[in-house]
């Protein structure tokens, strides 16, 4: 499916072909077609093996057929180091190769070299992850960025039995992947699709900031009604949103409805909560129902934080319940610089983004405190803190 989506990307078949003869590797055909598959037009790229078709989309790259001779993971790595393939065609390859046997080794508890590969499904692997190194190293691809992944569901009935899935080689090797299962009870990501994954990613998640420039439609061997069993490629570059921002990461907003409370107990809650370690705390007035007026209340807080954060609220509030939802958030560098005024030394909070200072203002106790110690008036204070930072 991956090398069917570059080939819709327009990775050249007959260029493909030619690199992959710099193997040692015989016996196999390849065939490309346009096939639609939900209405969805792609490409389908087959591996047919001595006048069979091998459908390498079912887990069944491992089962020992004992009228072939087996091929050991060093021996292949052994074959792709010594064919003529360029240097960075090889390092994809081997690095997909050795994911996939180090993930099988533990899985069934085999050194990572021994790991064996029967003599179809070796040709068709070999084919399979040596033909993306090649179509990666063609598109020139720099960095890969991969979304939620469909690893589907139900069991895989292989060689060892019968399996849920994603098999175990699959589930191991998208550690780091973000995985759900909907729409259809079948295996959607075999061994070698994950190895692909677990070998180029360089980020898991969301695609913020990717400009596209092209897209691939990879068909996969089987179909379902009403979902496309197609790996889509988009090929781009990443927009510079993803540089300029300084920092971005994840907040948890916490929030009840509260309608029954004395409203003198927030300042209490909000102090509390703050000491706890949230980020900010605040309430917005609110109609409830029966015309009851009410406050919502809004916690922002670090992930780590929200069990915590959430207890205080259960025990020094009335409400009986919580929502929660993850927002992404873009805060400027800050820092404290020292400003010596006639008053005294003044705090001031400063802002930037990309090392320009954007925002700056006097830290409010200090300017408060000086004011009561000095008898001036506060505004005076910040005026002169202010003063003095800018010079």
């Amino acid at each position: 499916m991956t090398i069917g989506a570059m080939l819709d990307l327009g990775l050249d078949f007959e260029y493909l072909k030619t690199e992959l003869a710099k193997l040692h590797v015989h016996g196999y055909e390849l065939k490309s077609s346009r096939v639609v598959r939900s209405n969805i037009s792609a490409v389908k790229f087959d591996v047919v093996m001595n006048g069979h078709e091998h459908d390498h989309h079912h887990h069944d790259h491992d089962r020992h057929d004992h009228h072939h001779e087996h091929r050991k993971a060093s021996d292949i790595l052994k074959m792709i180091k010594e064919s003529a393939l360029n240097a960075n065609t090889k390092r994809i390859a081997t690095e997909i190769f050795t994911k996939l046997a180090i993930s099988e080794g533990k899985v069934h508890n085999i050194p990572t070299e021994n790991v064996e590969f029967h003599e179809v499904g070796a040709v068709d692997s070999i084919v399979d992850t040596v033909g993306t190194a090649i179509g990666f190293d063609a598109l020139g691809i720099e960095r890969f960025l991969c979304s939620a992944i469909n690893v589907g569901g139900g069991l895989i009935h292989c060689q060892h039995g019968v399996m849920p899935a994603p098999a175990p080689a699959t589930a191991d090797l998208l550690r780091s992947a973000t995985l759900y299962s909907k729409h259809v009870n079948t295996e959607l990501v075999t061994p070698t699709g994950a190895a692909i994954l677990a070998a180029v990613v360089n980020k898991f998640g969301s695609l913020d900031g990717f400009v596209v420039d092209r897209i691939g439609y990879g068909a996969g061997t089987k179909q379902f009604q009403d979902f496309p069993n197609c790996l889509r490629l988009m090929l781009g570059e990443e927009g510079t949103i993803t540089q300029t921002v300084e920092r971005t990461d994840e907040v948890v907003t916490i929030e009840a409805n509260i309608d029954d409370m004395s409203p003198q107990n927030f300042a209490y809650v909000f102090d509390k909560l703050l000491a706890a370690g949230a980020l900010d705390v605040f309430t917005i007035p609110i109609q409830m129902k029966k015309g009851r007026p009410g406050h919502l209340l809004q916690v922002l807080a670090p992930g780590d934080q929200v069990g915590a954060l959430s207890k205080i609220i259960f025990e020094e509030t009335t409400t009986i319940g919580l929502r929660r939802h993850t927002s992404k958030r873009t805060t400027l560098e800050r820092e404290l610089v020292p400003v010596q005024t006639e008053f005294g030394t003044v705090h001031v909070k400063v802002s930037k983004l990309n090392g320009e200072v954007v925002n700056f203002a006097p830290e409010y106790e200090d300017c408060v405190r000086i004011a009561r110690e000095k008898n001036v008036p506060l505004k005076r204070v910040q005026a002169e803190a202010s003063k003095q930072f800018l010079k």
